[in-house]
């Protein structure tokens, strides 16, 4: 999965938001690309994610505990700037 942002999937328009709330979005979507490719968030193997503030991880790592299994894959975090006022993007390479 190349690099997702918070986007509503119904209107396919931006959803801005807290680094929580983005997360949040962008993980609920990103589940639902995998189940359509045959695939799962118990399936990735490794994830990048993107913060546009690295004070902002605490509030990344609480919305991202609740979606992956135990243990979580691999995964870094890096703080880049970011297109369209986005506080978060995440990518990720899955099994099928």
């Amino acid at each position: 999965m190349s690099g997702l942002t918070a986007v509503d999937p119904q209107s396919g328009q931006r959803r801005y938001g807290t680094t929580a709330s983005e997360t949040r979005q962008i993980l609920c979507n990103l589940t639902q690309v995998l189940a359509a490719a045959g695939s799962s968030l118990d399936k990735v193997v490794k994830v990048n994610v993107l913060l546009n503030s690295m004070l902002e991880a605490p509030n990344m790592n609480e919305v991202y505990a609740g979606f992956f299994p135990d243990p979580p894959p691999a995964r870094t975090v890096c703080s880049a700037r970011l297109p369209d006022g986005a506080k978060v993007m995440i990518e990720c390479t899955a099994l099928a």
